[in-house]
């Protein structure tokens, strides 16, 4: 269990860190 955990938590904060950069993207291309 703990070895899927691990591996879950990191790629669910990649996938914060990656929404981040999309929505400051956004951000940026919005007038």
């Amino acid at each position: 269990m703990v070895d899927v955990t691990l591996p879950l938590e990191r790629a669910a904060e990649a996938h914060r860190r990656i929404e981040a950069r999309a929505h400051r993207g956004m951000l940026v291309l919005t007038p």
